[in-house]
């Protein structure tokens, strides 16, 4: 009943029933148990693991707590909801003073620069040319429209210095200025 009112995977239904069972063994709500052990219980990653209990978390079966070096401590909630939860996706919702949030965890990353620091920034790299400067503008502006995220993977920008410093190239490259011409490539004979 629980699954067609909270549809949770097969994933999230097959660790919650073998964590039923880890706790029918140890005759007790609370147990400790490793990701690892689990995961190999499951024949599923130690990445999925923790995605599934966070999900199992989140529809209010089970709770946990970890430390680093340790087994997770489950415990089992015998209140859980039995109506429907909803799930929201996973992207970028807004920016609230320095902090990018996704679906209400908050991902804190530096201040976003003024554009004179950006440009200031971008002038000390090796690969800066001032033909540029109207394309790392727009870069900028870009950045800020899409609330400071990146432009294919809408993931929010962390180190913008390292990202701009990254695709700075690419953006020489834009120009035209480098295109290949057919004398640079050299003739190749064959032995």
């Amino acid at each position: 009943m629980f699954n067609q009112n909270n549809p949770i995977g097969a994933t999230a239904v097959s660790m919650y029933l073998y964590l039923l069972k880890t706790g029918y063994e140890t005759d007790s709500y609370d147990f400790k148990i490793s990701d690892i052990m689990v995961g190999n219980e499951l024949k599923i990653t130690r990445k999925t693991v923790k995605i599934v209990k966070l999900k199992l978390k989140d529809s209010g079966l089970i709770d946990f707590s970890t430390k680093n070096g340790t087994a997770c401590i489950y415990k089992l909630l015998l209140n859980y909801p039995t109506e429907a939860i909803q799930y929201k996706q996973n992207k970028v919702m807004s920016i609230e003073d320095g902090e990018c949030i996704i679906d209400d965890h908050r991902l804190r990353y530096k201040e976003i620069p003024t554009l004179s620091e950006f440009l200031t920034y971008v002038r000390t790299l090796k690969p800066y040319q001032s033909q540029i400067e109207t394309k790392v503008i727009i870069k900028y502006n870009h950045w800020l429209q899409n609330n400071w995220c990146s432009d294919n993977t809408n993931r929010p920008i962390n180190n913008w210095k390292a990202t701009i410093k990254s695709i700075l190239p690419y953006l020489k490259d834009m120009d035209g200025t480098n295109e290949m011409v057919l004398s640079d490539i050299p003739k190749i004979n064959r032995p």
